[in-house]
């Protein structure tokens, strides 16, 4: 009996014609979560188990939130680790309160220092609200102050006391919970506002601010070296 020779066996590279890595013109975007694949087994408010019935239903209120898996910016890698995460949230506290030079002082010493900075910068924003509160009720009892005028003074009065709150609440605390929730359970804006009592915009802009101070921490971190 004679054996026949086998053949070589030839590998075929991987195919870009298709699927993940062909770019967005295609028509073919890379993979991503697909939030609808367990929709099927989702528990359902009305059923034989709760015993609700669509009228009840009808009259609830409904609180849903959803992680957002897909992110316009990926995630930066010092988001996923507990003390670059940290300082993150320092860096953006010091640039917010105008505090510099704070890499030649101790991580406690940083800390007590945005405290005592937040402390003495709510005192002339109190100040400031309460000029701002007598100048807006005597415009809005003024009939030569137009509208749009009126809407900006509100504006600033809104935006004043939001940040005397937040200071308040403590800024370090309130902005490493903000990027935890963001970047680790994967919250939107709409969610992490909901649960820490925010706005979604200032959310958003307090994100943007943390992820600009840690790359700016980064850059100078590099150049001294």
């Amino acid at each position: 009996m004679s054996l026949s020779p086998i053949p070589p066996v030839q590998w075929c590279p991987p195919s870009t014609a298709i699927g993940y890595g062909y770019g967005r013109g295609s028509g073919f975007a890379a993979p991503s979560f697909d939030r609808f694949a367990w929709d099927g087994r989702r528990a359902r408010a009305v059923s034989a188990e709760t015993q609700i019935s669509f009228s009840d239903f009808g009259s609830m209120h409904v609180s849903r939130r959803v992680q957002q898996m897909t992110r316009r910016l990926p995630t930066p890698g010092w988001a996923l680790d507990d003390k670059a995460l940290g300082l993150a949230a320092l860096h953006y506290c010091e640039r917010r309160l105008f505090l510099k030079h704070g890499e030649y002082l101790t991580l406690r010493e940083r800390l007590a220092r945005v405290s005592d900075a937040a402390r003495w910068a709510m005192l002339p924003l109190r100040k400031s609200l309460t000029k701002l509160l007598c100048l807006y009720y005597e415009w809005a009892a003024s009939k030569s102050v137009s509208a749009a005028r009126l809407r900006r003074l509100e504006i600033q009065v809104h935006n004043t006391e939001s940040t005397i709150l937040l200071l308040e609440r403590n800024l370090m605390a309130v902005a490493l919970a903000v990027a935890f929730s963001f970047w680790r359970l994967g919250w939107d804006s709409v969610a992490i506002a909901e649960n820490f009592k925010l706005n979604p915009p200032a959310v958003r802009m307090m994100l943007y601010r943390i992820r600009a101070a840690a790359e700016k921490a980064a850059r100078g971190a590099h150049s001294h070296r």
